[in-house]
């Protein structure tokens, strides 16, 4: 227990101290987020959180494979780092548009605010093709029609493995950065994701669920130590930088936690782990094909901005989006503990009470209703 407790509990500390002092530093070099066509905020911010977050990530699993090599990898951990250090660089420049964009004209969005959505994919890409070359990739998915445990798996080629990993990868990114919409929510919705794999981690004692747990832990503690900072009304905002982080360092822990057991982890745990940005990912998809848009088009149609159209308070939407997530991780839990018919029964219960409140919101209609005056760091 240690080796789980001791870099989360210095990931903690790193997060909660760093976090002030970054928000002291974005000021004095003007790194503020001022409102603009899509912020929910209507006052200037710092944007440099997500620099915090990295950091005490990276300090403590720095400290997990000093305290304990044989918990986590140490290969697969600089390969996590390295594709984590990818992601926040490609943020950082995303969020400091305003400073580069009249003279890169060409790298920037329409508002002159940010990196073009072509160019904050491709380092995504590559953070995905890094984890899939340090030994960080999907090699099998479970087989839920496998009539015998002789055959329980679909295994596949390498091939296979890249593009599901690097799929895995970027979606998982994107769908954290969409719903970084409300001070709290992307830092609140991580932290239980990473619970959910967290314990789902501990209930496997092999040193592989073992890594998969230091590292939950250690983001677990990281995103916590920020949301103190973050929780509304925000003093300073984890930016893109923060937001592409926390996406990536779920997906790159969930395929580090896929373990080959009877009720085995495979990609459905983790899928309902991070519900609440996977449905918000799929029904923006959805909703901007039915307007004939491209998916990359931004829109105050997301779970965040419904829920302030029904009237909620900025703290009431996102406190009903963290009861959401910690049910779907309790949905998460049940799956990966019960055998697979009745696994995918729960599956199927969840899928269906997600298409009723789907339905009853008007969630997966045409296009939304402008919103008042928001931001980019908070509707992307």
């Amino acid at each position: 227990m240690e080796t789980v407790l001791l870099p989360g509990a210095l990931a903690l500390a790193l997060a909660f101290g760093l976090t002030p002092a970054l928000r002291g530093f974005a000021l004095r070099v003007g790194a503020i987020d001022r409102p603009g066509s899509r912020s929910v905020h209507k006052r200037a911010v710092p944007f440099l959180g997500g620099v915090g977050i990295f950091a005490a990530f990276a300090g403590g699993l720095f400290a997990a494979t000093i305290l304990d090599p044989r918990g986590l990898d140490r290969h697969s951990a600089w390969g996590i780092l390295l594709g984590g250090l990818l992601v926040v660089a490609t943020g950082l420049f995303d969020d400091s548009g305003r400073m580069w964009s009249a003279r890169l004209p060409w790298l920037a969005d329409r508002e002159r605010r940010g990196l073009r959505p072509l160019f904050k994919l491709i380092p995504q890409i590559g953070a995905g093709v890094t984890l899939f070359l340090y030994g960080v990739r999907i090699t099998f998915i479970q087989n839920p029609f496998a009539t015998s445990a002789a055959h329980p798996y679909w295994y596949l080629p390498w091939y296979g493995a890249f593009a599901v990993t690097v799929l895995w990868v970027v979606a998982v990114t994107n769908a954290v950065n969409l719903i970084d919409g409300l001070d709290g929510l992307a830092a609140g919705i991580s932290s239980i994701s990473a619970a959910t794999l967290l314990v789902v981690s501990l209930e496997f004692p092999h040193n592989v669920a073992t890594g998969a747990a230091v590292i939950c832990a250690v983001l677990l503690a990281s995103a916590l130590g920020f949301l103190p900072w973050n929780f509304h009304p925000a003093r300073i905002f984890m930016g893109d930088a923060g937001a592409l982080f926390l996406g990536y360092a779920l997906a790159a822990v969930s395929i580090v936690g896929q373990l080959k057991t009877v009720t085995a982890v495979s990609l459905v745990v983790p899928a309902l782990a991070l519900g609440i940005p996977v449905l918000d990912t799929a029904l923006a998809i959805v909703r901007r094909w039915r307007a004939r848009q491209l998916p990359g088009v931004a829109d105050n149609g997301h779970l965040h901005h419904r829920l302030l159209d029904l009237g909620l308070t900025h703290r009431d939407a996102v406190l009903v989006l963290y009861v959401a997530s910690g049910w779907l991780g309790l949905a998460a839990i049940t799956v990966a503990r019960v055998g697979a018919g009745l696994g995918l029964a729960v599956v199927a219960l969840v899928v269906a009470s997600v298409l009723v409140v789907v339905r009853a919101l008007g969630l997966g209609g045409g296009p939304p209703k402008p919103h008042a005056p928001a931001g980019r760091h908070h509707a992307a």
